[in-house]
């Protein structure tokens, strides 16, 4: 409560200095083309810039072209779990763009952890609302971060659901600090995660590695998701050092979650 006495809800006030920064490599120079990028040159610091294009290679390489694929409508919601700082949400941003063209659209970054106090006195929320702000005047997708539980979300909230990295192992959930009895809900978040995509949506996962995809997708699929596409990437800008497993699911109209998923997911 001191600190917060201080310096505020949202912690010490965040700034980056923008740089004039070329992706290093072939790749993320033609995807900074591509989507143009060049429009966040006054706002992104290179870390910031490595963060976003790290997102923007996986959803460009491995999702599928959502708007042909799934349910999106002229106004659309789009929510963004485990959020963190959201400091690559100038890339999601801009893959939504090219996905779902023309729609105007609302995108929620939600994040358990908000409220954690970081190094310089900063705090998670306070450095995803510097990252939202960038995104004014610059892309149509109008980007909000919320603090709190994704169970505080209503079921079908949204017609795209992300989620970079849930937690699939107890041990590495209590890591990043969540209680023993947050880190005890297994597959029952994940599964409650897809449940906020409404029927005919998007829900697109990245996993690292095969074994957290093995456990993530058997939750999945245990409630009734269904699988639309999956890929493994190695060599990507995203600086996971294991491969990762990129994937897209959809909600029939009849797939209400179940109870059966198994539970050995931790969650994010």
């Amino acid at each position: 409560m001191i600190l917060q006495s201080i310096f505020g809800p949202d912690g010490r006030r965040y700034s980056e200095r923008p740089a004039a920064w070329v992706p290093p490599t072939e790749r993320g120079r033609e995807l900074a083309l591509r989507y143009g990028l060049a429009r966040f040159a006054d706002a992104w610091a290179p870390r910031t810039w490595e963060a976003s294009l790290g997102v923007l290679d996986l959803l460009d390489a491995g999702a599928p072209p959502s708007a042909a694929s799934c349910a999106a409508p002229p106004r659309m919601r789009a929510l963004d779990l485990g959020a963190w700082s959201w400091r690559y949400v100038g890339g999601l941003a801009a893959w939504i763009e090219r996905a779902y063209p023309g729609r105007e659209v609302e995108l929620t970054g939600v994040e358990l952890l908000g409220n954690r106090w970081l190094a310089g006195f900063t705090r998670p929320r306070g450095l995803a609302a510097h990252f939202a702000r960038a995104l004014e005047g610059r892309s149509p997708v109008a980007a909000r971060y919320l603090t709190g539980d994704l169970r505080s979300q209503p079921a079908s909230a949204a017609e795209l659901v992300t989620w970079f990295f849930p937690f699939t192992h107890e041990s590495v959930a209590r890591a990043w600090g969540l209680s023993a009895a947050e880190a005890a809900r297994t597959a029952e978040t994940l599964v409650q995660g897809w449940s906020l995509l409404r029927p005919g949506g998007c829900f697109v996962m990245a996993n690292q590695g095969g074994e957290e995809w093995e456990t993530a997708a058997a939750a999945l699929e245990a409630a009734g998701a269904k699988l639309l596409s999956e890929r493994a990437l190695e060599g990507s800008l995203h600086p996971a050092p294991y491969t990762i497993r990129l994937s897209a699911w959809t909600r029939e109209a009849s797939g209400a979650p179940t109870s059966s998923a198994s539970s050995k997911m931790s969650p994010r």
